[in-house]
């Protein structure tokens, strides 16, 4: 008895067909966790952080005021 996931498909030989295979399982397992969580609101102080780091780079003297 194996302790791995029944019925496995076989690989495909292709790297890129398997490393997009892996994306993909990667990627449903974080929607399934966090698909919540990304349609709640975001907090404002959190929205205005990342607004700041869309802008241009004022210098390092600017970001002291």
């Amino acid at each position: 008895m194996s302790r791995g996931t029944p019925d496995m498909q076989v690989v495909p030989y292709d790297e890129q067909h398997v490393r997009r295979a892996i994306r993909t399982v990667i990627g449903n397992a974080l929607r399934n966790s966090y698909g919540e969580l990304l349609k709640e609101a975001i907090p404002s102080r959190l929205t205005e952080l990342l607004r700041r780091f869309d802008e241009p780079d004022r210098g390092y003297s600017e970001a002291q005021e």
